[in-house]
């Protein structure tokens, strides 16, 4: 089969887009449009396919945090009080909780969340956020898997829950294994 070389100026210009659009043109005349896709690996959110408990008495905080944690892939659940999330902590456990310390009425119901779920399964995560500085040494020795202070920034969330998570399924397997 003959090679059929094409003399005169190429030329190759592309616009930024979502899509790529390619135009290719020989000697000011286009020879064809070319559309690129974008790769069909894109990453996912860092949170797909993990279930999240967060507990927080303030509407607004609780929302917060599930807006991120939903834009981040995440499955959320959320409850207002120490009673709310005992219920939906019956049903299954997720795959790691967020807590406020001080919930109405109970005052330091975030200490029962930790409680109750540890309880149920160790290798559970459960994080606490709170406004509390004054007492941060001491809620760091309670059994907490992080303390986190409010404002916390999204990227120190996220990955304060994905190490929490990594570090609780590290331990189940240790724990399934020497069973």
């Amino acid at each position: 089969m003959p090679k059929s070389r094409i003399a005169g100026h190429s030329q190759v210009r592309s616009r930024a887009a979502l899509l790529s659009y390619f135009s290719v043109s020989q000697a000011g005349t286009p020879l064809a449009p070319y559309a690129h896709m974008p790769p069909h690996d894109e990453p996912q959110p860092a949170c797909a396919g993990l279930s999240v408990l967060v507990i927080d008495d303030n509407h607004y905080l609780r929302g917060v945090v599930r807006a991120i944690l939903e834009h981040e892939g995440a499955v959320v659940l959320d409850a207002a009080s120490v009673g709310q999330a005992q219920t939906l902590l019956e049903s299954a456990l997720p795959d790691a909780v967020i807590t406020d310390l001080e919930l109405r009425p109970e005052g330091r119901g975030g200490v029962l969340i930790l409680e109750h779920v540890k309880r149920r399964s160790r290798s559970c995560p459960v994080l606490l956020l709170t406004g509390r500085s004054d007492e941060y040494e001491e809620l760091c020795n309670i059994g907490f898997d992080e303390v986190l202070l409010k404002p916390t920034p999204t990227t120190a969330l996220i990955g304060a829950i994905l190490a929490a998570i990594g570090r609780g399924r590290s331990d189940s397997s240790r724990e399934t294994a020497a069973a």
